[in-house]
């Protein structure tokens, strides 16, 4: 992977973008309103990306292509409501993207393909138990390598602390 996202296309002045991984989990949300709010502050793009993960039923196609609407169906109607959200938060637009298939894997893929990303925006887990399964993959293999800037957000924070940390 290049550093291309450190030498800024001078020519071009891209607008730079904030992107954030969101699932289900709770701490995603703080996450997510964290890049909206440093976004907004700094004149930035929010990308929003929720990564669909296989469903490991290739035997089964069926089962498989059902898993993988659903899968879809779930992601559109989770990336709508982040949106609504942070334009209530901080009224600030977003970029909503879906992706297939391993998330690292992915998540490099993506920030490859748009050289205006600058800055990947994780939650930690709240909980006692680690930071989160994708932080855990990242840390393992290609944190010492990564093309942008990783923030991390604690997963117990409050708005009032987004806002003050932002």
């Amino acid at each position: 992977m290049s550093r291309r996202h450190l030498q800024l296309n001078q020519k071009e002045r891209k607008k730079r973008k904030f992107m954030v991984v969101v699932d289900e989990n709770p701490e995603t949300e703080m996450a997510m309103l964290y890049a909206a709010e440093r976004a907004k502050k700094t004149d930035a793009d929010l990308v929003i990306v929720y990564i669909i993960e296989p469903a490991g039923f290739a035997h089964w196609m069926d089962v498989d292509k059902i898993m993988a609407e659903e899968g879809e169906s779930t992601a559109r109607d989770y990336l709508n409501i982040a949106s609504e959200k942070i334009r209530n938060f901080c009224d600030i637009e977003t970029e909503t993207v879906i992706l297939y298939g391993q998330k690292v894997e992915q998540i490099m893929n993506h920030i490859e393909k748009d050289d205006a990303i600058a800055i990947l925006v994780l939650a930690a887990s709240a909980s006692k138990s680690g930071v989160g399964p994708l932080i855990t993959m990242l840390m393992k293999g290609a944190l010492g390598t990564f093309p942008v800037p990783i923030t991390i957000v604690p997963g117990d924070l409050t708005y009032e602390e987004i806002h003050c940390l932002s």
